[in-house]
């Protein structure tokens, strides 16, 4: 029997709740296949706050969700607080996000990059092409 990446999340799910299966939503453990958007928008102005890694799993639906917000908007923040992790598959995204912000005449901000996704940024040479605050 293969012990597969399900086997290992609903394991840890189950340890971290004693035992018990997870219910109710209020409290659940983190895993890099959760990615969570907080939005707070205000007129043509959106800010997201991204919690979880950013990375070959979850980017698609980050992409999604990214592209059915932006119509109508001209100032976009993404706040890192809690992202602690950027792959190439969401650095993909953030240049796709950046480039349909830019047709629309409108700009893109990253804030509270953490030290592990700016050395990211760095040593891909994105520092100079994101505008981080």
């Amino acid at each position: 029997h293969q012990y597969n990446r399900l086997d290992k999340i609903h394991e840890a799910i189950m340890v971290y709740h004693e035992g018990r299966p997870a219910g109710g939503g209020a409290i659940r453990a983190y895993d890099e296949t959760t990615m969570e958007l907080k939005t707070e928008k205000n007129e043509t102005a959106l800010t997201i706050g991204l919690s979880g890694e950013l990375n070959a799993i979850t980017a698609p639906e980050v992409e999604t969700q990214l592209t059915e917000l932006l119509p109508g908007i001209q100032d976009l923040t993404l706040d890192f607080t809690n992202c602690d992790y950027v792959s190439s598959s969401g650095i993909r995204v953030l240049l796709s996000t950046q480039k349909k912000m830019k047709a629309a005449h409108g700009a893109m901000h990253l804030t509270n990059v953490g030290e592990y996704v700016m050395d990211i940024f760095v040593n891909t040479m994105l520092d100079s092409v994101f505008d981080i605050r």
